[in-house]
């Protein structure tokens, strides 16, 4: 379960990481990434 729950979550910041969000300012989407990598624990 926690195997496609890590899955989702890495396909998700990968979208925002290379996918401009139009409605999110860039600092925005930078804070977006900086606390999706903050809540990602390996081995999860």
């Amino acid at each position: 379960m926690f195997g496609q729950q890590k899955k989702d979550a890495v396909a998700a910041w990968r979208k925002l990481a290379t996918q401009s969000q139009g409605w999110m300012a860039p600092q925005d989407q930078y804070n977006e990434l900086l606390k999706a990598a903050d809540n990602w624990k390996p081995g999860t």
